[in-house]
């Protein structure tokens, strides 16, 4: 939860001196407090932690910083191994968690031969060598050159020639010798090592060798950061010539990369340049180049190079882009010509390259704070909107800060309630850091990504096709508890056995997967993320504050149950089984989780673990962290099969192609009927037909308004009161695709209007089986407490949310 700083962690590594033929021992406190270094989850590797082999034609990423990227090269070279594994050595014995900030000692290579630390064991210099383990012929171990040569020399051929013979029963068999894992592995402890007791240093080393590759990928190294699909240990260079014959395979992953995205931007893109390229990167695309500067327009009025002078200098980067981002808007210098402005740029862009995917980032502004920007932006978003027919999608800015707006009729008093845009600046157009810059890079990064494009930000469209499914992935993105179809005993052994495979059987929380289960259970919360969030925290309970049995890194004040360590107060358990399920009569972790995260509307993996390990906190990776505990839930529902179901809470039987007109509304107070309606599909072809009832003024399905009921009784009993509409019949669509501008209000797909609607036929609302909410007689918005009350309680009544849209709520959320 709260992660140490990165000082901290320097300094940690380097007092618990990770040595080559040394095996050290740990006392308890010192693996707290390395383990409790933010880590990489070591499934979340390529192919695993035992099947990734290396080579020597891998090339450092061109960005990695001088010196240090010429020097790691020199050493590589020297002895004919990976420079990307010698590279991530580096980055885990000196604390170095992004390799663009590796040049740690500035950019003079005389001061990278002086003033490395000594830790009290005696480990000296970047490597951190025991002076008796340091090679007798290999220069000074203070000197970075030398002590690199020396560090590939043992890590990458001394250590594979380890025999593995007299192996213990748990440790690394002969056929993984070779391996990054292995080599890592025995760096860190020496011959013979136990995985288990270098777990930590394994995964952050394989993270960093990712991380490196990814980087060699898209900065133009060696193979383009590819390997071959399948590898022999016969043409693995780190392996003496005596296994030559071990022909065991090792596969990685050979997914061909999507393709360069090129991206030009103003201010915003400038500010934003590194979330976007996360937010690419998280999505399988390492090649994303971003232009941006500030002020800069599409054309004059602004600094050079304009965005057409970009685009019209750029041919040959457009040429090789499979997609290009066109973010520009924002300072529209001569209003009146941006549309003609928009045509030259997209013709300019597909004469480079007629093939690529154009994307055009519509505008947005804090209209609370300069309520005078709504006319321009409003002028500036229509020319972007009306030029569609270009050749290009539209990427919704705009929707993504105001859901409930429309892009082009900006109401000046629209409210971002979840204050993506700021107004420090006194602009009022810049992303804050790091909500609005994560969600700036967010909806251009998905859009691109699903080939999409609309008005809706993140998502497709607006109430979507009443044939939608939801599927058992949306377990994976879910904090809440999913439907449990076994025993406790019987998904604990799941638990206990994905546990018992990463080889920590002796973990303190091995064979506790059915209190996993219970606790969860009682809470209301997703037993899978417990699980990740203890293997990030703690590794499964290795390493914790002494008779702590806190394996969450929960702290605490003065006057809760709590140890000291680290000069920190951290919460204390009775025991390890206490902390899973500790019967409701105390505060055990899934309490915790539901009182401080689901009650308060946190409900997706991602809100969870930005508020659980902000990313300003003590140099946390929440995008790791939360890629680690989605790999893992996923893992965890496919092992699972048919003993969950999950997004299936208390879900409704309801069904969008069920004739319900002889069903008759409950007969309860508040709910009265309406009458039957003929619905009818795209193109206005009769299909069913549905008793339409009235629940309290909203009009829905008759197989949904008893649940209905019940939610807005249990609603008013919390103090929030809904209205809103539900049934829509097929004309009333057709009005509101005709009144939102879509090209063709009876074909045109629902991305295509100014405002996102589906044809007409396939809506939710067409059948009574969707509600858009108001809370106190206004449209519900993010943030707001009746959003937050859905959040929590509305899948309780069989409804979930359609994401791009906080009033939206139907049986399958589409």
């Amino acid at each position: 939860m709260i992660k140490l700083k990165l000082i901290f962690t320097f300094i940690l590594l380097s007092l618990t001196v990770l040595l080559p033929f040394q095996a050290l021992a740990f006392t308890p406190q010192q693996r707290f407090e390395i383990e409790r270094t933010p880590q990489f989850d070591p499934t979340d590797v390529p192919c695993g932690a035992t099947t990734i082999t290396t080579s020597v034609s891998s090339t450092l990423p061109n960005d990695l910083p001088e010196p240090v990227r010429t020097m790691i090269t020199k050493a590589a070279n020297s002895q004919q191994t990976d420079p990307l594994a010698l590279m991530a050595l580096f980055m885990v014995e000196n604390g170095i968690r992004d390799y663009k900030q590796s040049a740690i000692k500035g950019s003079n290579p005389d001061d990278y031969n002086k003033g490395w630390p000594t830790s009290s064991a005696n480990a000296q210099g970047p490597f951190q060598f025991l002076p008796t383990s340091f090679p007798k012929d290999a220069g000074d171990i203070n000197n970075f050159q030398d002590a690199a040569n020396a560090a590939a020399k043992v890590f990458l051929k001394d250590i594979a020639q380890i025999p593995a013979s007299g192996a213990k029963e748990g440790e690394l068999a002969a056929k993984e010798k070779g391996t990054l894992s292995y080599l890592f592995g025995a760096y860190n402890g020496g011959p013979g090592y136990s995985p288990g007791s270098v777990q930590t240093y394994v995964t952050m080393a394989l993270g960093y060798y990712k991380q490196l590759q990814a980087g060699s990928s898209g900065s133009g190294g060696a193979g383009s950061g590819t390997t071959p699909a399948q590898t022999t240990k016969q043409n693995n260079p780190l392996l003496p010539a005596a296994q030559a014959d071990d022909t065991q395979p090792t596969t990685v992953d050979s997914k061909p990369a999507p393709g360069k995205v090129f991206v030009i931007g103003d201010s915003i893109t400038f500010q934003s340049k590194a979330n976007i390229i996360a937010k690419f990167s998280a999505v399988g695309y390492s090649d994303v180049e971003v232009d941006g500067l500030s002020s800069r327009g599409l054309t004059g009025g602004g600094p050079s190079p304009t965005g057409l002078e970009v685009i019209n200098s750029s041919t040959e980067k457009i040429k090789a882009s499979k997609a290009v981002v066109i973010a520009l808007g924002t300072n529209a210098y001569d209003v009146a010509t941006f549309g003609n402005d928009i045509k030259t740029a997209i013709t300019a862009v597909k004469t480079a390259n007629p093939e690529a995917k154009i994307y055009w980032v519509d505008v947005a502004g804090r209209f609370q704070d300069k309520p005078s920007l709504a006319g321009t932006y409003q002028s500036i978003n229509k020319a972007i909107y009306d030029n569609k027919g270009e050749g290009y999608s539209v990427i919704s800015w705009f929707k993504t800060v105001y859901p409930q707006g429309d892009p082009v009729d900006i109401k000046p008093g629209l409210v971002d309630s979840n204050n993506l845009i700021t107004n420090a600046d006194g602009l009022a157009v810049h992303p804050t850091s790091p909500a609005g810059q994560d969600a700036f890079g967010a909806v251009i990064a998905e859009n691109v990504s699903n080939g999409g494009g609309s008005a809706v930000g993140v998502q497709q469209s607006n109430d979507c096709n009443k044939n939608g499914a939801q599927g058992v992935g949306t377990c994976v993105d879910d904090g809440r508890l999913f439907t449990i179809n076994s025993s406790d005993e019987e998904l604990g052994k799941v638990i206990d056995d994905y546990i018992k495979t990463k080889g920590l059987g002796d973990a303190p929380l091995s064979n506790l997967g059915a209190k996993f289960v219970s606790g969860a259970k009682r809470a209301g919360v997703n037993p899978f993320l417990l699980v990740q969030i203890a293997i990030q925290e703690s590794s499964y309970g290795k390493a914790i504050p002494d008779n702590s049995y806190n394996s969450f890194g929960r702290t605490a004040t003065a006057s809760q149950p709590n140890v000291s360590a680290n000069g920190r107060l951290w919460y204390k358990y009775d025991s390890f089984a206490d902390s899973l399920d500790g019967g409701g009569s105390k505060d055990d972790q899934p309490t915790y989780v539901k009182k401080v995260y689901l009650d308060e509307g946190k409900i997706t993996i991602t809100d969870i673990i930005m508020k659980y390990a902000p990313p300003g906190d003590g140099g946390n990776n929440p995008e790791q962290y939360i890629a680690g505990i989605k790999k893992t839930i996923q893992d965890l529902v496919t092992a699972a099969g048919d003993k969950i179901s999950c997004g299936n809470a208390t879900s409704s039987t309801a069904n969008p192609d069920e004739d319900t007109s002889n069903i008759p509304c409950p007969a309860t107070p508040g709910i009265t009927e309406v009458g039957v309606e003929q619905d009818k599909g795209p193109g206005g072809v009769d299909t069913v037909k549905i008793m339409v009832c009235n629940v309290d003024g909203i009009q829905v399905n008759t197989t949904i308004a008893a649940k209905l009921k019940e939610l807005l009784d249990a609603a008013k009993a919390d103090g929030i009161t809904f209205g809103g509409g539900g049934f829509r019949s097929f004309q009333r669509q057709v009005e509101l695709r005709t009144t939102n501008g879509c090209p063709d209000v009876y074909t045109a797909p629902a991305s295509s209007c100014r405002v996102p609607t589906a044809i007409p036929g396939t809506s939710m609302h067409e059948v009574g089986l969707a509600i858009d909410f108001t809370q106190n007689g206004s449209t519900l918005s993010k943030g707001s407490s009746g959003f937050n009350w859905l959040k929590v309680n509305a899948e309780k009544y069989g409804f979930k949310n359609l994401p791009s849209e906080a009033w939206h709520w139907s049986i399958n959320g589409k």
